[in-house]
Parts: structure tokens; sequence; C-alpha cells
């Protein structure tokens, strides 16, 4: 199960979600950087910390977080792991936009931007990922972590699948019925997913 504790409330057109557990040393730093990040963003852009079972004070980061032009929000999930502290962080959004990335910010946070113009472009989903052939990485992790950040990568993708699978079907079947009921037949805009940083190799 998962808690959410908000912090400022705005209407956000884009939510970056963070999944964190026990990243009380790591957490500071990265966040700030993601907050700078984020202000300089042309959609206005809320963060979600996931605190998954963190024992070390990582939710109290975030409770202490100062007040910031951008929201920070803490949501506490009971079960352990990062896909689930992901999937329970994106199920959190209100935005129309919604992503995830690493707590330790490895992904260069310029990648926003990338994301953020391939969206206005109309494309539905963006993923971006160091395992692609056009990434460059500067150093690379133990083959434990580099077989864990693959399965990870995998569920994320069969999630992602899913949920776009979904979302196409709802479209199609409002498309089927006749003009003047579509507007009362498409569903509400859902988050659009667009993961800026899938796992770590």
């Amino acid at each position: 199960m998962a808690s959410a504790q908000w912090g400022d409330d705005q209407s956000a057109a884009l939510e970056i979600v963070v999944p964190a557990h026990n990243e009380a040393r790591r957490l500071p730093e990265g966040l700030a950087r993601l907050c700078r990040k984020a202000a300089t963003l042309p959609l206005p852009t809320a963060i979600v910390v996931v605190d998954s079972t963190s024992t070390d004070g990582t939710g109290d980061v975030v409770r202490r977080w100062p007040r910031h032009q951008v929201p920070v929000r803490l949501l506490r999930c009971e079960r352990p792991g990062k896909g689930i502290a992901v999937r329970a962080g994106l199920l959190a959004t209100r935005a129309p936009f919604a992503g995830f990335c690493d707590a330790d910010m490895a992904t260069e946070l310029s990648a926003l931007d990338v994301a953020i113009s391939l969206l206005a472009a109309g494309n539905p989903m963006v993923i971006g990922s160091r395992a692609h052939d056009d990434s460059v990485v500067e150093a690379r992790s133990s083959a434990a972590r580099r077989v864990g950040a693959a399965a990870f990568r995998d569920v994320a993708a069969i999630w992602l699948r899913s949920r776009f699978e979904q979302e196409r079907a709802q479209h199609e079947a409002a498309e089927r019925e006749p003009a003047a009921a579509v507007p009362q037949a498409l569903p509400a805009a859902g988050p659009q997913v667009l993961p800026v940083g899938v796992g770590t190799t």
C-alpha cells in the first residue's frame, strides 16, 4: 500500500517520480539538481518522491524540503522493490504527463528537454535508456546490477506497453461511436508515460 503526503498543491503539466530506498545520503543533492532543472522546463513541473520502505530517514529529507517553485511531495510505499515504487508513483500522478528517474540523477537531466520536445511533436510516449545504442555511458556498474537493470527494463516495458494498448483501445472504441457522441465517449485524459531514465546499466 502507498500513502501520500502532499507538498505544495499546484497544477502541474508534468510530474516526475523518483523512487527512493534508503537514499537519505544521496537524495538531497539529486533532488536539488532535479528541482533546478525542472524550474527551467517549459511545462509546470512537480516531483513525487516515492519512499520505498526506507529505514534511514529518506522520507524526512522530503518532509523537510524547502518550499520551491517546483513542488515536491512524498509518497510512502510499504512494499519493497523499485518497480513497485515506480508503479505506485506513476499511478499517483495527476498531471497529463508523467515520468521517472533514479534518485542519484545518473541520467543527464538534459534528456528532459529532448523528451518534452518529442512529446510536443506528438509522440505519445518517450522512453530513454542508457542501454540504447546511441547512449553515452561514462561508467559501467557491476554485472549483477546490469542484470537487475535489464530485468527492470523488461518489466517496465511490459507495463508501459500494456498501458499504451489500453489507451489505444479506448480511443479506437471511442472513434467507432457516432460523431456527435465522440466528446462524451472519449476517456478523460490520463497520464502519458515519459520515463526519463529506465533503470541503470
